[in-house]
């Protein structure tokens, strides 16, 4: 019962990162009528500068952190313009079909640019976990 507990703790951060991935999806289908399926690739994308920035360039994380939300900003509004506003009046079937080799396209530039190796993010609230309850959470997920 334990371990399930500790799990579930953990789980929470990572549910909370789905939802907010949920709500962007939603948020450009409602704004622009496209469902993007992209939109995962771009975020991964804007994660990946992120890693850059902070491993490579070395920036604080706020500074790294407003570049790549520019650079989100910037990659997403292109995409609304250059592509999505084409379509918007299209059959969903070509909508579909738009932003699923958006997403190959969008996967295989980041793979050519970043690799496939996994990487990770740096801590970003450093400290040690808190005990509550015998149960521990980590900084980063509070």
């Amino acid at each position: 019962m334990r371990n399930f507990i500790q799990y579930v703790i953990g789980g929470l951060g990572f549910g909370g990162i789905y939802a907010l991935a949920a709500l962007g999806l939603v948020l450009i289908h409602k704004t622009s009528g496209v469902v993007n399926f992209a939109f995962g690739a771009m975020a991964t994308v804007t994660t990946l500068v992120l890693w850059s920035l902070l491993v490579h360039a070395g920036l604080a994380f706020a500074v790294a952190w407003l570049v790549a939300v520019v650079c989100a900003a910037g990659i997403g509004a292109l995409t609304e313009v250059v592509l999505l506003r084409r379509v918007e009046r299209s059959p969903v079937l070509v909508q579909i079909v738009l932003t699923l080799g958006l997403l190959i396209l969008i996967e295989g530039l980041a793979g050519t640019i970043w690799g496939y190796a996994p990487k990770s993010i740096p801590q970003v609230v450093p400290g040690n976990p808190v005990s509550v309850a015998s149960f521990l959470i980590t900084p980063n997920d509070l």
